[in-house]
């Protein structure tokens, strides 16, 4: 892929990634977001199968017991940010929930170090900080009030993180050269 089309794929994807809350905040004028959130991943379970079916044709290995319970984890994980990312929805603005959610580019590197001992490169620290900046000028977060909400969409990015993680462990990766493992 060329880097202009590089560049412009990622343009694309953060547009649909930011005019996802507002879909999700209008979801909830009318239903619950686990209605929302049911009806969401059936749709994209519905899609998947026909490529999952043909890559389970396309390879003769099995998944472990092991990789099971890893994907089990993953979805676990998976569920509990979206859910709490509705719920947050509900009692929060679009702006503090973009940004907010925004936080597991901070907690994905904090839970690694402490919770699996996963250091990162040192460049990352540095750049931890300015892509949280990075994200509160883009959204324009308001902590006038900070309430309920607010801490529920936290909490999902806290969750976010642990599956960033956890796929990072879906296949073994090679030697990462942010990190010094």
């Amino acid at each position: 892929m060329s880097r202009p089309i590089a560049a412009l794929t990622l343009l694309f994807c953060t547009m649909l990634w930011g005019f996802a809350f507002v879909a999700q905040k209008s979801a909830m004028d009318s239903m619950g977001p686990l209605t929302f959130s049911g009806t969401r991943f059936i749709i994209g379970g519905l899609l998947i199968v026909p490529l999952a079916l043909r890559e389970l044709r396309r390879t003769a290995t099995r998944p472990t017991t092991r990789q099971w319970q890893l994907v089990a984890l993953m979805c676990a994980v998976f569920f509990a940010g979206s859910i709490l990312q509705q719920y947050g929805l509900m009692l929060t603005t679009v702006t503090n929930s973009g940004f907010l959610t925004g936080l597991y580019v901070f907690f994905v590197p904090v839970i690694g170090l402490l919770a699996a001992r996963i250091v990162p490169h040192p460049i990352i620290w540095f750049c931890a900080p300015i892509a949280l900046l990075g994200i509160y000028l883009l959204n324009g977060g308001n902590f006038d009030s900070f309430n309920l909400g607010d801490a529920l969409i936290i909490a999902c990015a806290v969750f976010w993180a642990l599956h960033v993680l956890l796929l990072g462990h879906w296949p073994q990766p090679p030697a990462c050269p942010f990190c010094s493992r």
